[in-house]
């Protein structure tokens, strides 16, 4: 595994105790963001029920555990959300300045965001190789409403919002009906990925047992296992706006590539679907350019028969990209 030098290791204070599993996920940090590889089943919020007891503890515990490991003065604050089964690039904010300044970029949608899903259905099942969903959503007091009609309660506060998702296919497995596509949501709307693919495609995403319109198909059970606990739908990319504090071009535009659980890659390696590397391994870019800090990549140049080197950033120029914004990628690889 290649070692980053100490200009991009994060400087750690003493830990008090072991290393968790979520800090050990945690891919990108700077002056006001940290990037978490979130896992699955890890609640995103702190929430509260009527008697002030904590319903988000383990939140609460990863954040400490964060906060210890990267000696973080204040406390982190998540600008956005994933649900409970979702995985992937989660954004929190250093600060209640740095929340409310990445918030606003959640809220102009100058974030980028990029998911990952594995869906029920084979090629056949899309029209298209790609297209947009766009749909209407109804929250009656704040909660997600799916049958027709009005609530029974008048008095119910009623909300109706546009959703809008690019969609893409990106593989396809020639033994099951999975396809695994991109989705680029424009809105950021609850539940949004999980309905537009399960009730305006009729592909719902593997794992979702809420918006799914019928029973997983024997096609797929009787070759692999599918386990109730995971959904796969993984937040594969966030591209956020950063700036430096000096110099002529202050503006930076990071993208953070989280890579993708075991059990994504390994259900999608025995069904014959390819996984474009940069997607399964995830990875750092810096306006739209790939960082890899290693010296020199060995090709074929298939019209000679010879290998060629072809130099890459070394690990002191990613830092010298990172350094204007005080970033430092502290995932395993990049």
């Amino acid at each position: 595994m290649l070692r980053l030098p100490s200009s991009l290791a994060p400087k750690f204070s003493a830990p008090k105790r072991s290393v968790s599993n979520s800090v050990k996920n945690a891919l990108y940090i700077d002056r006001g963001l940290l990037v978490l590889n979130k896992p699955s089943g890890l609640v995103c919020q702190f929430n509260r029920n009527e008697q002030g007891e904590g319903i988000g503890d383990d939140f609460q515990a990863v954040v400490h555990d964060l906060r210890e490991q990267f000696d973080l003065k204040d406390d982190l604050y998540p600008v956005h959300r994933l649900d409970k089964r979702t995985t992937g690039a989660l954004a929190l904010a250093l600060s209640p300045a740095h929340a409310q300044s990445l918030a606003q970029q959640f809220e102009s949608r100058s974030v980028e965001k990029s998911y990952l899903a594995l869906v029920r259905g084979g090629i056949r099942s899309f029209s298209e190789p790609k297209g947009t969903i766009r749909s209407g959503l109804t929250f009656v007091d704040g909660r997600l409403w799916l049958d027709a009609g009005r609530p029974s309660d008048k008095k119910a506060k009623i909300v109706r919002r546009v959703a809008e998702t690019d969609w893409e296919v990106l593989a396809s497995s020639p033994t099951v009906p999975l396809t695994l596509v991109r989705l680029r949501p424009d809105t950021g709307l609850k539940h949004q990925l999980r309905i537009h693919m399960a009730q305006n495609l009729n592909t719902p995403i593997l794992g979702d047992l809420l918006y799914s319109r019928s029973k997983l198909s024997s096609k797929i059970t009787d070759k692999v296992d599918v386990y109730p606990d995971f959904m796969f739908l993984h937040s594969s990319q966030l591209s956020i706006s950063r700036y430096r504090r000096t110099g002529a071009h202050k503006h930076v535009r990071v993208t953070i590539g989280a890579p993708l659980p075991g059990y994504f890659t390994r259900l999608c390696a025995k069904v014959k679907i390819l996984l474009p590397a940069e997607l399964a391994t995830g990875g750092l870019w810096i306006d739209g350019e790939r960082m890899r800090p290693q010296t020199i990549h060995v090709v074929q140049q298939p019209e000679e028969g010879t290998l060629a080197e072809i130099p890459r950033q070394s690990a002191d120029d990613v830092a010298h990209k990172l350094e204007g914004i005080g970033g430092r990628w502290v995932g395993e690889r990049l």
